[in-house]
């Protein structure tokens, strides 16, 4: 008899923690849903315009896929070097020079793609294009920026390829 008195506060407070919790997720799950977030509007392009920005968005799909994987296992080759038991600094040093040098390269390309975009476009398209994108990698841009071959919406471009980025 004295166990069961020393156990029945223990098991009245682990169901007052259960059903607590219980209402808690409830009240968490039923929470409206944030307002989504507006695009601005896309040039007008015209069905020239959007094939030929098409075939340049596939052909800089396939030259940073490569660089991109690249970079990853780069990154993780690194993070072993950190994680080893002892620290190699000329091997640290050598491979934070290869990651730079890969990630010149891939904004290189980026930039190289987005001049060749911008050479398709009248200077109106240009304009609005620019407000849309903004000038690059900058203050707050950098997420934005870093998928910008995805900002042109399907509907524009024409069929849609697979997911090639998945998110870091």
């Amino acid at each position: 008899m004295n166990r069961t008195l020393k156990t029945a506060p223990l098991l009245l407070l682990a169901g007052l923690l259960f059903v607590a919790g219980t209402i808690y997720a409830q009240e968490k799950a039923e929470a409206p849903a944030p307002m989504p977030v507006m695009a601005p509007p896309m040039p007008q392009l015209t069905d020239a315009q959007r094939e030929q920005i098409q075939n340049l968005r596939l052909k800089h799909l396939k030259e940073i896929l490569p660089l991109e994987t690249d970079l990853r296992i780069k990154q993780l080759e690194l993070a072993t070097l950190w994680t080893a038991d002892k620290l190699d600094p000329k091997a640290i040093i050598a491979k934070v020079k290869e990651l730079n040098e890969l990630k010149n390269k891939l904004e290189l390309t980026r930039v190289n793609h987005r001049l060749e975009i911008a050479q398709l476009l009248t200077p109106e398209q240009r304009k609005q294009m620019w407000n849309i994108l903004g000038p690059g990698m900058g203050m707050g841009m950098g997420r934005r920026m870093k998928y910008r071959h995805r900002m042109i919406p399907a509907d524009q471009l024409g069929p849609q390829e697979p997911n090639c980025c998945p998110q870091k």
